[in-house]
């Protein structure tokens, strides 16, 4: 695989981990499985949008009620290494679909990850600049009003979108982490409420 096999692949993966995703688990913490429409192998859905994973949680109790079924973070690092290897389908938000151009009511399965960013936004890392990508064109556009409104309103600043695929390829390629990932405030609000009921153990964010 040209990107969780490559030489870089480890501290991107670590970058990554810090990005939580949201999977439908049992009691004992394990993802409920799905059989693949294409060859029948058992995987694992992994929704970048709380609220989507919460859907498919309703869902999913209604058919296996006995399971003790709840909405659990995972990395989005070991998702995305799972994906690839046809273990996992990582599922974005219909929202960011549609921000990113897709069609009207395309289904999110099978669809790459789309990102936003502002090529003005980027701060000075220690390596050089780095531009923090959002799973939420709104939120991408959020910071967007708000550098606009420090900097006077005098410049318009646009938003442009890439795939995860195509951030991860550049990433793996440099010794240099020229992106950032920010993590959606409706993901860090469910992190909290799940660090307050597990006792502290879930995903770092920070």
């Amino acid at each position: 695989d040209a990107i969780v096999d490559a030489p870089g692949w480890p501290p991107v993966k670590s970058m990554l981990d810090r990005l939580p995703v949201w999977t439908v688990s049992n009691e004992q913490g394990q993802p409920l499985q799905y059989q693949s429409t294409e060859d029948g192998r058992p995987l694992a859905l992994f929704y970048s949008c709380v609220d989507a994973a919460r859907d498919e949680l309703e869902s999913a109790r209604k058919e296996h009620p006995t399971l003790g079924l709840d909405i659990v973070p995972m990395g989005m690092g070991e998702a995305f290494r799972l994906h690839r290897s046809g273990d996992g389908v990582l599922v974005p938000s219909t929202r960011s679909l549609a921000a990113a151009g897709a069609p009207p009511n395309a289904s999110p399965l099978g669809q790459e990850l789309p990102l936003f960013c502002c090529m003005e936004m980027a701060s000075e890392g220690p390596d050089g600049p780095v531009l923090p990508l959002f799973l939420e064109e709104s939120e991408a556009r959020a910071a967007v009003d708000e550098a606009s409104a420090s900097d006077g309103g005098d410049n318009a600043l646009d938003i442009v979108g890439l795939s995860l695929n195509k951030a991860l390829e550049q990433l793996v390629t440099t010794e240099k982490l020229a992106f950032s990932f920010v993590t959606p405030a409706s993901s860090l609000a469910q992190i909290q409420k799940y660090l307050e009921n597990s006792g502290g153990v879930g995903v770092k964010t920070s």
